[in-house]
């Protein structure tokens, strides 16, 4: 046995030392003290020394380690003065040693012979390189190599090597040293045994693996987790038939099964032990679970269409009124049918005649209601054992940030997305009652004055309800409507008031009879506008005129019994597709009479426009796009330099084209411009005209126009 393990050792160490890449273990390079340059980590050098009678030079090389008095006999033996260092592998660890080299010098005197030589038992025994060299002599750094490439041989106590010289013609020639190396290793001792942890004999000492390693494992036959290749049983057996819990608040009667899977009865294999589900959000599984259906029976409450019809029981609440249920199976192909709490069956799906998924979606549901999902095997015959359930509730929208007032039905609101394809929004009148509702597709965002009934001053309960596009398992479309259970509240502002702007009244105009005055704001949803001219100067009745459309521009001479030189007092209101608005501020305008629109020129002799007519109008409006209809001309009758002209009801950046027409219909001027809407354009003519009629032709990028006649006088 002892021959075999030295055997074992011997390989392994061999083996060790040959698969070792070599490199210094110690290496001296010029120190004239003797200070190696650089020793291997796991190992210990000793400076140079000299030894048998070898002592220093009075003047010595300025670099490498001189010596001298070497003795003049041409014979070797191992007493020779020398040269000495040792080499020591650290605790634990043996060197391993390849080769020898020195760098060597003498002088002319100096030892004329040299030999190579270690010792592994403390200098009792020396082994030398066998023959002698003769190296030339040189001057100071001039060095001959001596190289010893011995038989590779480990240890694991200290190393002496020594660098002997003799036959030297004088006891006073220098022998001279640099470079000198030891080529090899310093490895950790080898230690026989099992390295691997996981074996029942590991040996965290050992460093070399013997191939000694036994496994452990369960050595029962009868286990179903019998491990043949198992050196030592650990205890891990696992008999197959034995009770055990599976950790299952929902199965009962728990055993080992051949698989060593641990298994019981489902407890939810009926009605009574439904197990509650908790439903995840749309087209995430946060709460999916797995069922094995190993010992499913059939019920006789699940009515959906099976061969077999093995079925586990489910319950949830609903937390919307639509449902989603993904089930996913490798094993059987699964049907999910749906009941409410009376046992009425709603749904059923199996549209995949296989195994794989099925995708079940229903709307209707009462929310806070219990429902019961009952999945089951539609046929044995193709497999059982485990499914994958994921309930998952479809989700309901609101009214997002509402707030306690808003200002104006014409802005956007929006509802919250939830992924919906088209949104219902229901709006009940808190007054009346009354219910409307509107429907986007794609998006939440709505205007109010967009829907039937809206109004002014008013708050609507307002629910969100969306309507989902859902795929079942076959990739057919299905929707979903979920009806919201959050109400908002929309109270909105009453209505801006109107009053006519700063420049038609009075003093400000003067206003003809031909000319045209403006309501502001403008105020959205409105229909109509309504106004009120009561004559200040005479006595009479107030006359009441409706606009027509919905236009805040009214041209003077559209009203009957409005009088050239009358001053009245004004006021206008919007009018609703519901009721009339509230009237706004009353102010005064007068009514310019035709012979105070000439005065006589002096200097000429000559009537000319009064300068009240020379003033250009202004404006900062904001128009409605329905209310583009009309143009209207200042000042006119015109002097024939520049006219004015104001369009209403332009949409943003609209471009305008203004051409100016004689009697004959001949152009006498024209202007292209990119305006805003109610912005004043102005032709500015380069020739003055002449005395006549004239017509300004308005046309639009889309082909609307709007002609215009105006009067030149001098």
């Amino acid at each position: 046995m002892k021959t075999k393990l030295y055997s074992a050792f011997t390989a392994i160490s061999i083996l060790l030392f040959t698969a070792t890449c070599f490199s210094q273990i110690y290496n001296y390079t010029d120190d004239i003290t003797g200070v190696p340059a650089a020793v291997d980590p796991n190992a210990t050098g000793s400076n140079l020394a000299r030894v048998n009678g070898a002592t220093t030079v009075g003047l010595p090389c300025t670099d490498g380690f001189s010596s001298q008095n070497f003795s003049s006999t041409a014979t070797y033996v191992s007493s020779l003065a020398a040269i000495q260092f040792s080499v020591t592998a650290n605790a634990g660890y043996q060197l391993n040693i390849q080769s020898f080299s020195v760098g060597n010098r003498r002088s002319s005197s100096g030892p004329s012979l040299n030999r190579l030589a270690y010792s592994t038992d403390g200098g009792v025994n020396w082994i030398d390189n066998g023959s002698n060299y003769n190296p030339p002599t040189g001057s100071c750094g001039a060095m001959t190599t001596l190289p010893w490439n011995m038989a590779d041989f480990s240890s694991t106590s200290i190393v002496l090597f020594r660098i002997y010289g003799f036959s030297a013609p004088s006891v006073n020639g220098q022998h001279q040293l640099k470079n000198v190396l030891v080529i090899g290793t310093a490895t950790l001792i080898p230690v026989l045994g099992c390295t691997d942890p996981a074996a029942c004999n590991y040996d965290p000492l050992a460093n070399v693996n013997d191939g000694s390693c036994v496994y452990p494992g369960c050595t029962d036959p009868l286990a179903c987790n019998y491990n043949a290749s198992a050196s030592c049983d650990d205890g891990s057996c696992i008999i197959s038939g034995a009770p055990c819990d599976d950790g299952e608040a929902f199965t009962t009667g728990d055993f080992i099964q051949p698989d060593c899977n641990c298994l019981g009865y489902p407890v939810n294999d009926e009605k009574a032990g439904a197990m509650p589900l908790i439903q995840s959000y749309l087209y995430t599984c946060n709460f999916a679970i797995a069922s094995n259906f190993t010992f499913a029976t059939t019920s006789p409450d699940a009515y959906s269409t099976v061969i077999t019809g093995e079925d586990l029981w489910y319950s949830f609440v609903a937390a919307t009124s639509a449902v989603r249920v993904e089930i996913s199976s490798s094993s059987f192909n699964g049907v999910v049918e749906l009941q409410n709490a009376s046992g009425t069956m709603l749904d059923q799906e199996n549209v995949i005649a296989a195994t794989g998924l099925e995708y079940l979606n229903k709307d209707g549901l009462v929310q806070g209601d219990t429902y019961y999902v009952i999945i089951r095997n539609y046929d044995s015959s193709i497999g059982d054992q485990w499914i994958d359930i994921c309930p998952q509730y479809v989700p309901d929208s609101r009214i997002a940030n509402p707030q306690p007032l808003y200002n104006s039905p014409c802005n956007s609101l929006k509802a919250d997305w939830v992924g919906a394809w088209q949104y219902q929004f229901v709006f009940t009148n808190q007054t009346t009652a009354a219910v409307t509702s509107l429907t986007t597709t794609n998006t939440t965002f709505f205007k109010p004055s967009n829907v039937p009934g809206m109004q002014w001053d008013e708050t609507f309960d307002t629910e969100v309800n969306p309507t989902f596009q859902l795929y079942d398992a076959a990739g057919n479309l299905e929707t979903a409507f979920v009806l919201s259970d959050e109400i908002t509240a929309l109270t909105f502002a009453p209505h801006p008031l109107m009053q006519i702007r700063v420049q038609d009244r009075c003093p400000a105009g003067p206003n003809f009879i031909g000319s045209s005055i403006a309501g502001e704001p403008f105020v959205c949803m409105s229909v109509d506008y309504q106004w009120e001219f009561t004559r200040t100067d005479i006595p009479a009745a107030p006359i009441y005129h409706l606009r027509g459309y919905s236009n805040r521009f009214l041209q003077l001479n559209t009203v009957p019994g409005l009088v050239q030189g009358g001053v009245y007092d004004v006021r206008v209101r919007p009018v609703f597709a519901y009721a009339y608005g509230d009237w706004g501020a009353v102010h005064c305008i007068s009514i310019v009479p035709v012979s105070s629109m000439m005065v006589e020129n002096e200097d000429e002799g000559q009537n000319t426009l009064s300068p009240q007519l020379q003033t250009v109008w202004s404006a900062d409006e904001n128009f409605d796009k329905d209310e583009f209809s009309t143009a209207s001309l200042y000042p006119n009758p015109n002097r024939g330099n520049e006219v004015y002209i104001n369009l209403t009801g332009m949409m943003a950046s609209d471009i305008i084209s203004l051409e100016c027409f004689d009697e004959t219909g001949r152009p006498v001027g024209h202007l292209q411009s990119e305006v805003m809407s109610d912005e004043d354009l102005v032709i500015h003519f380069s020739n003055e005209l002449a005395i006549g009629f004239y017509t300004i032709c308005a046309k639009d990028i889309y082909g609307k126009t709007v002609n215009e006649k105006f009067v030149v006088m001098r």
